[in-house]
């Protein structure tokens, strides 16, 4: 499901006309460039202290802005109208409903308006968001990941915690399942993404989200992952670790696939044979999850467009925290310490939102907004 919240947000002066100094219009683009323009300062800088890093490949820079553009965004594209033709439930074929709703979607020239210098911005983000990721080795070697075990075990209660899930998690097809939701989670972070860049209306509801899905990607992703640098428990025997608590699960991940068709296995080799340069370096990192920060943030979003909603979204963020453990992605406290982090970063994106747009940050609501005028049914636009 695709966030599209083009028709709510929280009351501000901006939007009953009373002039602040700042363009809202402009909100959040200056805010993604500022946070852009300051990834490739650390960027630079940590070049200098590190010159045996991977440099940017911009052939490789190039090829994945060209997939993202050529198959990513159109496969989220279609996503995000089949959840529009679902919400709206017209009569007739579905098929032929879809189709009318792509056409005027990518053709309307104000989500075009705002999205494309959203997406312009995006692109170069990613770009050295991947380079910080795949030099977190080089600056930092993996090094807490027995600490993180050790951290699991105490939380547990002296078990791991894919051993208290492997009640329902060790049947191949609960794996096979949550592998594929898993799988799942890049098209729809990319498609919640889209559908707010390429709003109609630039409102409060879409720069709060922005700011906090470039925050989390970077504070996240990129600066705790360099602090905390990790692998997984996919990869703790291949770091020299021993024992190898993480053996059986890793047995039944194989076992799994042996009876479903998953990529899980090869792409987690994938990963490892870049590490260790025998194939294209994508990057490792384990603390703090990513998956769940992002599945955290979509179903806080979703909850500001509405209860049932947030609530899916919640149970997707659920799932996402359980598979990452018991597809051997994550420790436990990985998504432990996503949550917090994305909780701060949500509420201190929602007052840099509200502030631009001209509302007083003593009223901000946290995790709660009315929809707009005229939206009683609660359909976004």
């Amino acid at each position: 499901m695709a966030i599209d919240i083009s028709g709510y947000r929280a009351e501000s002066f901006a939007t009953s006309g009373i002039s602040t100094g700042r363009d809202p219009g402009l909100a959040p683009e200056r805010i993604l460039a500022v946070i852009v323009l300051c990834q490739l300062l650390v960027v630079i800088g940590l070049r200098f202290l590190y010159p045996d890093t991977h440099p940017i490949d911009p052939l490789t820079t190039g090829l994945s802005a060209i997939a993202f553009l050529g198959v990513v965004v159109p496969i989220c594209v279609i996503l995000i109208c089949f959840c529009r033709v679902v919400q709206a439930r017209p009569e007739g074929s579905a098929t032929a409903a879809l189709i009318r709703e792509i056409r005027p979607y990518v053709s309307d020239r104000r989500r075009l308006r705002n999205g494309l210098p959203v997406l312009a911005i995006f692109i170069p983000f990613m770009a050295l968001f991947a380079h910080f990721k795949v030099n977190i080795p080089a600056m930092r070697p993996f090094s807490w990941d027995a600490t993180f075990t050790a951290w699991d075990r105490t939380i547990f209660l002296g078990d791991l915690p894919y051993q208290w899930l492997s009640l329902v998690m060790s049947h191949p097809l609960a794996i096979f399942l949550t592998s594929a939701a898993y799988t799942a989670w890049f098209f729809i972070m990319c498609s919640s993404f889209l559908a707010c860049a390429f709003m109609t209306t630039k409102t409060e509801l879409r720069t709060h989200y922005l700011i906090a899905f470039f925050l989390v990607w970077l504070v996240e992703g990129n600066f705790l992952a360099l602090v905390f640098s990790s692998a997984g428990p996919c990869y703790y025997a291949l770091l020299g670790l021993a024992p190898d608590p993480y053996q059986p699960l890793m047995a039944a991940l194989h076992h799994a696939s042996l009876s479903y068709p998953m990529d899980l296995l090869s792409t987690q080799q994938r990963l490892w044979s870049g590490y260790i340069g025998e194939g294209m370096p994508v990057g490792i990192s384990a603390m703090p999850s990513v998956h769940n920060g992002v599945a955290v943030l979509m179903a806080l979003a979703a909850w500001q467009v509405s209860r049932s909603l947030g609530i899916v979204f919640a149970v997707y963020a659920f799932w996402i925290f359980v598979g990452s453990i018991s597809l051997a992605w994550h420790y436990a406290v990985d998504g432990l310490v996503a949550l917090p982090v994305t909780l701060a970063i949500w509420v201190v994106s929602g007052l840099v939102a509200r502030w631009w747009h001209g509302a007083d940050a003593r009223t901000f609501t946290w995790f709660a907004i009315r929809p707009a005028a005229g939206l009683s049914n609660g359909s976004p636009s």
